[in-house]
């Protein structure tokens, strides 16, 4: 991303997300003028995070009533760690 940004391949780029984090400060990618960076804020719209909230209620009831997580992401993981606590 870096060398295609540099020499103009791509005319500019936004990131949400980079595959350290925090990014490094003497990351090349830094350098840039066509790129622009944010804090893992790509989600922050209200509706957004209300319907976050309220995923993560559901799944708090449920798992208070034994019931499957309705919005279980890793129910593999989930399962296992049942496992291992029966």
């Amino acid at each position: 991303l870096y060398e295609a940004l540099k020499s103009r391949t791509i005319l500019a780029a936004a990131l949400d997300v980079t595959e350290v984090e925090p990014i490094p400060l003497d990351d090349p990618i830094l350098t840039v003028d066509n790129l622009v960076i944010a804090p893992h804020i790509g989600s922050a719209s209200v509706a957004t995070r209300t319907k976050m909230a309220v995923m993560a209620a559901e799944n708090l009831l449920a798992g208070l009533r034994g019931e499957p997580l309705p919005n279980c992401v890793n129910a593999e993981a989930l399962a296992a760690t049942i496992r291992e606590r029966s």
